[in-house]
């Protein structure tokens, strides 16, 4: 730790305390404390923050109640393993409740957080949507998706999307079909052209996923939908006499505030849904 720089009062960004005296990590000199102590036991949630702070990368949060997605769900191995790995230490697995009060409270927030357990759609879990809520309104990105998502009681999903978004958005169905890419999205079209943006070059023109999918998104928040062109692609659906509509979004994103809200419904974890993820992650 330096030496205190100012006698202006701020917060220790372990007690959350007003202090007249303080001093700033010395690593990344972006936050401050009131005791070497408050530091010590502060390091596991700053760790990460002072890395990307130091290294300019990404700093992402993964909320993964119980570790569902990270241990028990190998199909999203490759979803982990795209935010992950490329920024191992500035990646942050959310395994608790706890953990997301203790993140949402920190001085610096996370670029992005990626929320892929249905766990946070509970009752007792109310003031933590309205804390992610503030927290895109401030400026911040979450995506809803992955498979803890599909645990959501099918009736529950529009209120879990309505008190962290503030969305209108409905489910339409949960069925199999080829979805397509909405190019003009404006996170889509801010991306550089196929030819020189990696990322960009991933997303594909269209790919079928098993989704629960919305209606009521306006045309600009569609990243993915079916088209007129959309058929049936599962035996379930055809066995029932099921139909896929136009417009029906697997993949949304609108503004709220200064940040981004999103879903992504796919439940199986597609590569396209992996490349759509890491463009809304903004990575």
């Amino acid at each position: 730790m330096s030496a205190p720089s100012s006698s202006a009062p701020v917060l220790c960004a372990h007690c959350h305390k007003t202090v007249a005296n303080f001093e700033f990590c010395t690593a990344c000199q972006a936050v401050a404390y009131c005791s070497i102590e408050h530091q010590k036991s502060d390091w596991e949630l700053h760790k990460p923050v002072c890395h990307s702070r130091r290294q300019k990368e990404p700093y992402i949060a993964h909320i993964d109640f119980g570790r569902s997605t990270t241990d028990n769900s190998p199909w999203c191995k490759p979803l982990v393993d795209a935010i992950s790995l490329p920024y191992p230490r500035s990646f942050r697995l959310v395994a608790s409740p706890e953990d997301l009060r203790s993140l949402l409270a920190h001085p610096i927030l996370p670029s992005a957080i990626l929320c892929t357990s249905g766990e946070i759609a509970k009752k007792q879990h109310a003031n933590l949507r309205g804390a992610l809520k503030a927290y895109i309104e401030q400026g911040g990105r979450v995506v809803l998706g992955g498979p803890g998502i599909g645990w959501v009681p099918y009736c529950d999903i529009p209120k879990l999307l309505s008190s962290i978004g503030g969305v209108s958005w409905k489910t339409e169905g949960y069925h199999r079909t080829t979805h397509t890419l909405n190019a003009a999205h404006p996170l889509v079209a801010a991306l550089p052209s196929p030819g020189s943006s990696p990322t960009r070059a991933t997303l594909p023109d269209t790919y079928s996923c098993k989704a629960i999918v919305l209606k009521g998104v306006a045309t600009g928040d569609m990243m993915y939908r079916s088209t007129e062109d959309s058929g049936v692609e599962s035996l379930a659906m055809l066995l029932h006499g099921g139909k896929v509509g136009s417009d029906e979004v697997a993949v949304a994103a609108t503004k709220v505030g200064e940040g981004w809200f999103a879903w992504c419904g796919d439940v199986n974890q597609e590569e396209g849904t992996t490349a759509a993820m890491k463009v809304l992650l903004g990575l």
